[in-house]
C-alpha cells in the first residue's frame, strides 16, 4: 500500500532537474524521513521508467519526471 509521503514526493517531481534534498525541502514530512527511504522509492520509480536520473558529480544525483510513459505489453497503441 502506498503511504502519504510517497504521494507528496511524486507531486514534487516535475520536468525540472532536482536533487533529492530539493524534492524533499517543501514538505516537513519528507524532510523528517530517513535519506535511504526516499532514495529507495526514487530508485524504484527510475527502474520502472517514470522518472529520469542523471549523475551530476560523485555526490549529487538529479531526478525529473520522464516525458514519455514507458511502453509495455498492456499499453500498446
Amino acid at each position: 500500500m502506498t503511504e502519504d509521503w510517497e504521494y507528496e514526493l511524486l507531486l514534487n517531481i516535475d520536468e525540472t532537474w532536482r536533487t533529492r534534498s530539493e524534492l524533499c525541502k517543501p514538505s516537513d514530512t519528507l524532510r523528517n524521513l530517513p535519506h535511504q527511504k526516499v532514495v529507495r522509492l526514487l530508485t524504484k520509480l527510475r527502474k520502472k521508467g517514470f522518472i529520469e536520473y542523471r549523475r551530476v558529480n560523485n555526490k549529487r544525483s538529479e531526478y525529473r519526471r520522464a516525458l514519455a510513459l514507458p511502453t509495455h505489453a498492456g499499453c500498446q497503441f
